[in-house]
C-alpha cells in the first residue's frame, strides 16, 4: 500500500512535467541557433566567388565624411546646402548634367564651408569619375529615379556608401493575381493618407531648408512683401485664374458645367491649385537666387499660402461633399420597390 501524499505526489509530477518541458524548450533553442548557424553557413558557402557576406558588418567610425554628390537639382542641391552647414562633413565633389545647376551648389558649398569641390557635369556617365576618386567615402543620389538602383550598385562596387531613396519601391508587384488587386494598390491604398497628409508636408518643410531665424523672425517673415505677395497669388490668384478661366470658356463656346456641377466645386478645385511645393519653391530660387534673405521669404510664402489654400479648399469641398451625400441618399431610396428610385419618379410624373 503507497502511503504518500497525494498533494505532494501531485506536486512533484507537476515540477517534473515543468522540467521536462523546459528541457525540450531549450534542445529546440539549441537545434534552432545550430540550423540558423547552418542555414547562414550553408548561404555563404553558395555565394559567388566574388560575393561577400555582409552579416555582422560594421564600417568603422570616420571623424570626418567626405562627401560627393551626384544630382542636385530641387533634391540634390537642398542636400548640398545642409551637408555644407553640417560639421564634420566636406563635400569633395559634385556632378550633373548641367554646368549651370553644378556651379549653383558648388557656390553653396564655398558659401557655407569655405571650400570648392570639384565638379561634373555635362555627361550621363560623368558620375563614375567622381566615383573613380578615392578621397570620397559616400555618395548621395539625388538624380531620377530609375538611375538610383545602377549608380548605388556602383557606388558600392567603388567601395562608397551610398545614400539612395528610392531602390525597394521598384521590387513591389505591380501586377495582381486575377481578379485581386496588386501588392502596389495595396500599398497605395493603404499609405496614401498618411503619405499625402503627413510626409508629402513634412519632407516638403524640411527640404526647402526655411529658416525662420534668417527671415527675421515669424512675425517679420509673415508681413514681408515677398511672402504676402507670394500668399495671395496661390490663394487669390489661382482661384481667379481657375475660376475665371472656366468661366469664359463656358461663356464663349457651347462647353457647359455637368448637371449637378455647382461653381462652388469649381472654386473648391481651384482652392486645390493653390498648394505648391516643388515647382513653386524652384521659380523662388531662380528669381531671388539660392540662399538669399528673399529666397526664405518666398519658402516661407509659398508653404504659408500651400496651408492657407489646402484649408479653404477642405472647408469648401467638406461642405460640397454634404450635399452630394445627401442626394446620393434621395436617389437611393425606393420605398414602392419597383427597381426605380422614387426621385425619378417624382421628376417623371411631375414633367
Amino acid at each position: 500500500m503507497n502511503n504518500a501524499n497525494p498533494s505532494r505526489s501531485g506536486s512533484n509530477r507537476r515540477n517534473f512535467i515543468k522540467t521536462l518541458g523546459a528541457l525540450g524548450a531549450g534542445i529546440a533553442a539549441v537545434g534552432a541557433v545550430r540550423s540558423a548557424e547552418a542555414a547562414a553557413t550553408e548561404a555563404v558557402a553558395s555565394r559567388p566567388a566574388a560575393a561577400r557576406y555582409m552579416g555582422g558588418f560594421a564600417a568603422p567610425k570616420l571623424e570626418k565624411v567626405r562627401w560627393g554628390v551626384i544630382g542636385v537639382g530641387t533634391r540634390g542641391s537642398s542636400h548640398v546646402r545642409q551637408l555644407a552647414q553640417i560639421e564634420g562633413s566636406d563635400i569633395v565633389a559634385i556632378c550633373d548634367l548641367y554646368e549651370d545647376w553644378a556651379k549653383r551648389s558648388a557656390k553653396n558649398v564655398v558659401k557655407f564651408a569655405k571650400t570648392e569641390p570639384a565638379l561634373y557635369f555635362g555627361s550621363p556617365a560623368k558620375y563614375h569619375e567622381l566615383l573613380a576618386r578615392p578621397d570620397i567615402d559616400a555618395v548621395i543620389i539625388a538624380t531620377p529615379w530609375e538611375e538610383h538602383a545602377p549608380m548605388a550598385i556602383a557606388a558600392m562596387e567603388a567601395g562608397k556608401h551610398a545614400f539612395v531613396e528610392v531602390l525597394l519601391a521598384f521590387t513591389v508587384p505591380v501586377r495582381g493575381r486575377a481578379g485581386g488587386h496588386s501588392l502596389a494598390e495595396v500599398f497605395e491604398h493603404r499609405w496614401r493618407p498618411v503619405s499625402a497628409g503627413f510626409a508629402v508636408p513634412v519632407f516638403a518643410f524640411f527640404a526647402a531648408g526655411v529658416s525662420i531665424a534668417d527671415a527675421g523672425g515669424l512675425g517679420t517673415g509673415l508681413t514681408n512683401a515677398v511672402t504676402l505677395g507670394i500668399i495671395a497669388g496661390l490663394v487669390v490668384g489661382k482661384v481667379v485664374g481657375i475660376t475665371g478661366s472656366t468661366w469664359l470658356v463656358q461663356r464663349f463656346t457651347r462647353a457647359r458645367l455637368a448637371d449637378g456641377l455647382s461653381w462652388w466645386d469649381v472654386v473648391g478645385l481651384a482652392l486645390l491649385g493653390g498648394i505648391g511645393f516643388t515647382v513653386s519653391l524652384l521659380i523662388g530660387e531662380l528669381v531671388y537666387g539660392s540662399g538669399t534673405v528673399r529666397d526664405g521669404y518666398a519658402k516661407v510664402g509659398v508653404l504659408a499660402g500651400s496651408l492657407l489654400s489646402a484649408l479653404l479648399a477642405t472647408v469648401v469641398l467638406r461642405l460640397r461633399n454634404r450635399h452630394y451625400r445627401q442626394l446620393c441618399a434621395e436617389e437611393g431610396v425606393d420605398t414602392d420597390a419597383d427597381g426605380v428610385p422614387d426621385v425619378y419618379e417624382t421628376r417623371q410624373s411631375g414633367g
